[in-house]
């Protein structure tokens, strides 16, 4: 016998019902970004994508509307304290909170000066540029936009439960 029986086990979209959720979600120019996007779109949510790349964007905001519906975007760099506050004040004022932040920004070629094959280096010969870049993208913009967008979400009332989703990729 299975337990519990399946007739008293909700679906998983019941479990994860994102209806009229605003989710947002950086790096959403990118591979993850767009997956993030999809998943939450299909559950019910309406993903507001955030990149530094907006030739990315707009084939990720393309991309998921074709296959899911309404999908936002907004031109931001997670290392600016200042970009993630005003694209922040724009959401918000579009649609008066933030339920979902999803950090999936990454060091890519738009995070970084230096030689695209750079970043294939052994670790042994990766340049301290390259380094540098990841660090400030992949951790200091995760804290920057927790900062930023987590206080807006707690403002609002939404503190970490099953109805708020905080992931960092």
């Amino acid at each position: 016998m299975i337990y519990p029986p399946p007739e008293c086990t909700p679906s998983a979209r019941e479990q994860f019902n994102l209806d009229d959720r605003v989710c947002v979600i950086t790096g959403g120019g990118g591979f993850l970004g767009v997956q993030f996007a999809e998943a939450l779109a299909d559950a019910g949510g309406l993903p507001i994508l955030l990149d530094v790349a907006d030739d990315g964007l707009a084939v990720a905001r393309a991309r998921v509307e074709e296959g899911f519906g309404p999908c936002e975007s907004e031109v931001v760099d997670v290392t600016d304290e200042d970009s993630i506050r005003r694209a922040t004040d724009r959401v918000m004022q579009r649609h008066g909170r933030i339920d979902v932040l999803v950090n999936a920004a990454g060091l890519t070629k738009y995070g970084c000066d230096a030689d695209p094959d750079a970043f294939y280096a052994t670790f042994e010969q990766t340049a301290q540029e390259v380094w540098d870049a990841g660090i400030k993208i992949n951790l200091t913009g995760v804290m920057l936009c927790c900062k930023v967008i987590g206080a807006e979400m707690l403002k609002a009332g939404i503190v970490p439960s099953s109805t708020s989703v905080r992931i960092s990729a």
